[in-house]
């Protein structure tokens, strides 16, 4: 009986032994990534560097590498620190890292990221310029592009200006920066523009901008240093809103003769009648002088007219005359009184034949029978 005993009791044991195995939970049973994410907070709370809790981490679990460096992320490793376990962990190459650190750094933007990769891949970049240039373009701040190339990057100046110049970058703002971070002379940045073969507009809005140069002494650094004349003066023109008369004293501190400033201020699109103004006021010339001249320069006959009318003030009598002598033929004067000036069929003969002009021909152009 007390042989029964013993092992009733015994079964009992081993029966409250076994439900308690049941209801207590095993290890077996907590999901992976709970798992991941307490062995990266164990690392972490150890101090373990991140590129070697970075390495523990992969070779204990199977996740892709980028939950695993998510992972490191969430339990407190630095931005920074992610970056570098990418780098020297799991020897990802700058192009390759960027969009895993874009998915897994979700507080910070494009420009942040960027900047996180041109500091921990520094030594890599160096040797590729044109990763560089991708990576450096997509820092937000300008400011921030100089001072990394200069920093970290050991970039000159004028390497500088060749990395961040292009479309859609204000080359002004990049020659302000450098000038104040490197404490660069005017004769320093004139010999950087140079070299970096900026267009005129651009070495214009320089020296306009930062060294406060009159469009005169702009003009005159341009044509020394090989600029076309025509395409400086058009840049000029409107950076500083020239007037014709503004203009035209550039071209003569060039030596320009006056046939040949008319014809550059008609190229910048002053009209006929601004260049008739300042050859009347300036050059002293007489109607029948500019009206020649400007017909010269492809001024039609009711531009002529325009002319004469408005700058000469001249009654229509004076208008046909000075047309008739500068080479204008009778059918564009008569277009001129007809269409221009508005005048009654009557009105042009009477007042063509007053002036001497044959009547017939006058009616000829009228489909009116002699």
């Amino acid at each position: 009986m007390k042989y029964i005993s013993l092992l009733t009791a015994l079964f009992l044991v081993l029966m409250l032994a076994g439900c308690g195995e049941d209801e207590a939970p095993t290890n077996s049973n907590i999901p992976e990534n709970e798992k991941l994410n307490s062995r990266s907070a164990e690392l972490y709370n150890q101090g373990v560097n991140v590129v070697e809790a970075a390495k523990t981490i992969k070779g204990e679990f199977s996740f892709e590498d980028n939950i695993l460096l998510k992972s490191l992320y969430s339990v407190g490793y630095s931005a920074g620190d992610v970056t570098k376990a990418i780098h020297l962990a799991y020897d990802y190459n700058p192009r390759l890292a960027e969009p895993i650190l874009i998915e897994i750094i979700t507080n910070k933007i494009v420009s942040d990221v960027a900047e996180l990769i041109l500091a921990e891949y520094a030594a890599e970049l160096k040797l590729k310029p044109a990763d560089l240039k991708y990576f450096i373009q997509k820092v937000e701040e300008l400011e921030s592009r100089v001072l990394i190339l200069k920093d970290l990057y050991d970039k000159l100046p004028k390497e500088i200006l060749e990395i961040l110049k292009g479309p859609g970058v204000d080359v002004t703002e990049i020659i302000r920066l450098l000038k104040n971070h490197f404490s660069l002379t005017e004769e320093d940045i004139k010999e950087i523009i140079l070299n970096a073969e900026l267009t005129a507009a651009e070495i214009a809005g320089v020296l306009k901008s930062i060294y406060n140069r009159t469009a005169a002494e702009v003009m005159q650094f341009l044509a020394e240093n090989g600029y076309p004349v025509n395409e400086a003066l058009r840049v000029l023109k409107e950076l500083y809103n020239l007037t014709v008369f503004q203009a035209s004293a550039l071209l003569e501190e060039l030596n320009f003769q006056v046939s040949q400033i008319a014809a550059e201020l008609i190229n910048l699109n002053y009209t006929f009648e601004e260049v008739a103004a300042l050859l009347k006021e300036h050059f002293n010339y007489s109607a029948e002088e500019t009206i020649a001249l400007l017909k010269t320069l492809n001024a039609n006959a009711e531009k002529s007219a325009d002319v004469l009318k408005n700058i000469y003030n001249f009654t229509v009598q004076q208008i046909v005359t000075v047309l008739y002598n500068t080479g204008y033929n009778i059918d564009e004067i008569l277009s001129v009184l007809r269409n221009h000036l508005s005048l009654g069929i009557q009105e042009i003969i009477d007042l063509m034949v007053s002036l001497g002009f044959d009547y017939c021909e006058i009616l000829q152009y009228f489909n009116i029978p002699c």
